[in-house]
């Protein structure tokens, strides 16, 4: 099945020494998933936008792969989808 091409937007205010600097700090902001830095605007080929909110849906995904295969969380407090843990990526 082809993949289909999406423009995805995440915008944020950043208080910077200069655009490097914002850049910087908003990357670090973005890498850090207890921001709330987490929404983004996905529009397809049509021009059809869809809000994703992250924090809602990562607690359904898998920390190593990102599925959505049944993650479960685990004794550790990682979630991972059955083809991770069988794979011994758990505690």
């Amino acid at each position: 099945m082809p993949h289909t091409t999406y423009h995805v937007v995440w915008e944020i205010d950043v208080a910077a020494n200069g655009p490097v600097d914002a850049a910087v700090k908003a990357l670090q902001i973005q890498k850090d998933w207890s921001a709330i830095a987490r929404t983004f605007d996905v529009i397809n080929e049509q021009g059809k936008m869809r809000r994703v909110d992250l924090h809602a849906e990562a607690l359904s995904l898998c920390d190593e792969c990102a599925s959505r295969d049944g993650a479960v969380k685990c004794a550790d407090g990682a979630m991972l989808c059955k083809t991770c843990f069988n794979k011994g990526l758990h505690a």
